[in-house]
């Protein structure tokens, strides 16, 4: 990633992770208590099922490229002479920081209290969560689109490929909806300011898909024989004037399109910490805030490309046309979340 892409990363990490540190911070260095045995604290001996409901955030760097090609082809659809294969448009390339706001729901099991020194319980769980990330423009070349003319409406001025509107390139990516997860770990508790918390240190893997969709465009223009095949269309896309009278000209439409999901796993620490806020009934209401980080796992790259074969079709001859999109993530992907965890606590 480049130096700018970098800094933003930190930047937007070091936002969400300022308030889960400082109240990690407070609760380790400020005079805190393990807190004696205490025989009449009923969930002890427990297994304590929950379920929490997440909001939090998503951050990670991608880096996006496009490049399209024509290549000339003999009637056989062989590519012919060296040198034949030219660029349909300019090879373009991006990067952008993704922002993705999550929400969703964890379910959690945690043990009862280990015979060992803090009272530890293991925990696990999983977790279902929705991204509502923005479509990040990777690439943006010109305005790709359907081709039009550059001339207004009705006006019988011709154009070339080069005047043509509606060429270009883009290729963007975004966080699809559904993210998945897991986790495990083992919290330790402790009581600081007449409260009962729990830091929770564990190992997560989450499973995220991202959408990627391509688009090229391009205009040739060719002029047909004289007489052309076909006389009074509406393209005006060098027509010829010919002993005073314009016969109109050819005008070719390249658009090539990707559209397809790539799915990424990720693996790493993470943190929390948590803090008991009141029992209700058999239920107990606890607020929690942390932090994920995430090593992506596998190839962080994906290519996609797509071609398109004219053979003796038009006046323009034959070629095949291609576009290739190149998509890269950052190794690592980072999360600051917080929670509110129900936990049943028994009768």
């Amino acid at each position: 990633m480049n130096a700018g892409t970098t800094d933003k990363l930190i930047e937007v990490t070091y936002k969400f992770a300022v308030g889960a540190a400082l109240c990690v911070t407070l609760g380790v260095t400020l005079p805190i208590s393990a807190g004696a045995d205490d025989e009449s604290r009923p969930t002890d001996k427990r297994w304590l099922p929950s379920a929490s409901v997440v909001i939090g955030i998503g951050v990670q760097a991608w880096e996006g490229s496009a490049s399209s090609s024509s290549t000339s082809l003999d009637a056989g659809g062989n590519p012919t002479i060296p040198g034949s294969t030219v660029d349909l448009q300019e090879p373009a390339a991006g990067d952008d920081f993704d922002r993705s706001p999550i929400v969703g729901i964890n379910f959690e099991l945690m043990t009862p209290e280990l015979p060992l020194p803090l009272r530890p319980r293991f925990f696990a769980g999983g977790e279902i969560l929705g991204a509502f990330g923005q479509e990040r423009n990777l690439v943006g070349s010109g305005s790709p689109g359907p081709i039009i003319s550059p001339q207004a409406s009705g006006s019988a001025v011709s154009f070339d490929d080069e005047g043509a509107l509606g060429q270009g390139s883009e290729f963007t990516a975004s966080t699809s909806e559904a993210t998945f997860g897991a986790y495990l770990g083992i919290a330790f508790p402790f009581e600081a300011f007449d409260r009962k918390f729990m830091i929770k240190p564990m190992v997560a893997w989450t499973r995220f898909e991202v959408d990627l969709e391509g688009l090229v465009s391009d205009a040739a223009c060719g002029t047909f024989p004289v007489p052309p095949p076909t006389v009074g269309t509406e393209v005006r896309c060098n027509d010829t004037l010919v002993q005073n009278r314009i016969f109109p000209g050819f005008l070719r439409e390249t658009t090539l399109a990707v559209d397809e999901s790539q799915v990424f796993n990720g693996i790493g620490p993470g943190i929390d910490l948590e803090i008991e806020l009141m029992d209700v009934e058999q239920f107990r209401v606890s607020l929690s805030a942390g932090m994920r980080f995430y090593r992506i796992l596998g190839d962080q790259k994906v290519r996609l490309g797509a071609s398109v074969v004219t053979l003796d079709n038009d006046v323009l001859g034959n070629d095949e046309a291609r576009a290739d999109f190149d998509f890269e993530m950052d190794d690592w992907s980072y999360r600051g979340q917080i929670g509110l965890r129900v936990t049943w606590i028994g009768l």
